[in-house]
């Protein structure tokens, strides 16, 4: 080849890499580029493969193909051959493809095989084919084929058509790139459904005559906070997006549903009076009964108004469908979250039976405790639930930790020291339990001040955090530990009167002593 023609090649390269710079439309551009790049290498035929990738990654699967050759005005589109054949049976070809070599064959030197078929089945001589990465995965291939005599490719050929195919590379990926971008802006990225912003959007458009009546469902998700401060933002994660499956699939094919943010979801229907919302509502709730997250149910609650009248104004229909939801979230979550806290509970228990064993005679101790001090029966009985679920923050606290034989490290100590914090997180979100949460969070305060979290002191801690702290001192002293034996009642009581006024409350110990115990 002369100088001429490497120039005009070059020349044509960078023609189509500002094609492919300045042409919105992706394939569009690989169109005109084939033409270009056709005429510069006087090739008879350069195609284009795309989504050569298939599921099975021992199939090469393709989806379509644009072709340039000699003997037609543009590029076509057609079924390729490639498609769904084993990578196995065309191996010479791709394997020099998946690391980003070109393959270049002379078909009469090939041994036979499937490629040589499909090659001389398209009457192809010669044949240079360079691939092209996405974002770093084979994505796909360009060729160039002579049909008229045996080509062979120069270095310097090979190396300018390589420039090329990566130019193709560049476009790809900056395109698929744009789409996610084009994709986020207006869908959730956690559940894939549409966003705040679109739906925003989209009601606009819909509130017309046109679309009437228009109904508009509301979704809440229960307990989301008490997973997540329970279980972890990965569990509440799974629990959105399961949710958002289940209120996709009992919609209609053009209905909207979107994600509004938090535990929120909506569902715009056009065309939907309120009996057919109803049954759509029905499908929602008897999809979520067999599901579960982990061992969570799942709950849903929902809320609905339609607008039938034009004057109607759209944004009082999303207020009256928010109220409808917040009335039947105000009993249906408060019994989600009741269980939530149960099945926190019996998954701290799994975690370490001890903990179980000790929970109940922390409960029965503050019960006795609260007895003495004459609290009434409301009373008792809230001392008494939070005695029994004092160490619930325990269950972000790790298995090897909690089971520890030994005495703890440093760093272990520190993270047992977070669960009065984490155990307030969880039962504050309950509102039944948040009075509780305040006591839990201060049940390892001390009376000298040198508790934690907060440092409080004497009456700055709550009394009822004053009951709970000392029953659970109380009953450790008196119970087997690895690197502790368990005291006896003579033993425990000598301590508790040594600890009073530093650790403890000095009434608590005088009562319990005097009053529990019966002992002068």
């Amino acid at each position: 080849m002369d100088n001429n023609f490497y120039k005009k090649l070059n020349s044509s390269i960078v023609e189509a890499g500002n094609e492919l710079l300045i042409n919105c439309d992706l394939y569009g551009a690989i169109s005109n580029c084939l033409k270009i790049m056709g005429k510069a290498t006087q090739a008879d035929r350069v195609y284009f493969f795309k989504n050569i990738c298939s599921q099975d990654p021992s199939i090469i699967g393709t989806t379509q193909k644009l072709e340039w050759n000699s003997l037609i005005s543009k590029p076509q589109i057609e079924n390729p051959d490639l498609q769904k054949i084993p990578k196995a049976e065309i191996a010479e070809f791709i394997k020099p493809l998946s690391k980003k070599h070109p393959y270049i064959g002379i078909v009469r030197n090939l041994e036979p095989s499937i490629t040589k078929d499909l090659l001389e089945k398209r009457n192809v001589k010669s044949t240079i084919v360079l691939p092209i990465f996405a974002e770093n995965e084979f994505w796909g291939f360009v060729g160039f084929d002579e049909c008229k005599y045996e080509r062979v490719w120069g270095e310097e050929e090979i190396a300018m058509l390589m420039s090329f195919a990566i130019y193709l590379s560049g476009a790809i990926s900056r395109s698929n790139y744009e789409k996610k971008i084009e994709y986020l802006s207006h869908h959730d990225y956690l559940t894939g459904l549409y966003n705040r912003r679109f739906y925003d959007e989209a009601l606009i458009s819909l509130d017309n005559k046109e679309n009437l009546p228009l109904t508009l469902i509301m979704a809440d998700v229960n307990g989301l906070k008490i997973i997540n401060d329970s279980f972890g933002h990965t569990m509440g994660d799974e629990l959105l997006q399961k949710a958002a499956i289940l209120i996709k699939e009992a919609c209609r094919e053009d209905d909207i549903v979107a994600r509004l943010g938090g535990d929120e979801f909506i569902v715009i229907l056009t065309k939907t009076d309120i009996f057919e919302a109803v049954e759509i509502i029905k499908r929602m709730k008897a999809l979520t009964l067999t599901e579960k997250v982990g061992a969570f149910d799942i709950s849903i609650s929902f809320g609905y108004e339609t607008k039938e009248i034009a004057d109607e104004n759209i944004r009082e229909i999303f207020k009256k469908a928010e109220e409808d939801m917040y009335r039947h979230k105000l009993y249906e979550s408060s019994s989600t979250r009741c269980k939530a806290i149960e099945l926190v509970m019996n998954t701290l228990y799994e975690k370490s039976r001890g903990e179980m064993l000790h929970s109940k005679r922390v409960s029965e101790l503050c019960e006795a405790i609260a007895i003495r001090l004459k609290f009434d029966k409301d009373e008792v009985n809230q001392v008494r639930i939070a005695g029994l679920l004092h160490d619930i923050g325990k269950m972000r606290i790790d298995e090897k930790i909690l089971n520890k034989p030994g005495k703890l490290e440093p760093d272990e100590w520190d993270e047992m020291r977070k669960h009065p914090e984490i155990g307030f997180r969880i039962l504050s979100s309950v509102n039944e339990l948040s009075e509780m949460a305040k006591y839990i969070v201060e049940h390892h305060e001390r009376w000298d001040g040198g508790g934690y979290p907060k440092g409080l002191r004497g009456e700055e801690i709550l009394l009822q955090a004053r009951i709970i702290g000392f029953a659970d001192a109380y009953d450790s002293m008196k119970s087997d530990r690895s690197y502790q034996k368990a005291l006896n009642e003579e033993e425990a009581v000598r301590e508790i009167r040594r600890c009073s006024g530093t650790q403890f409350d000095p009434e608590i110990v005088k009562v319990f002593i005097a009053k529990v115990l019966l002992k002068d």
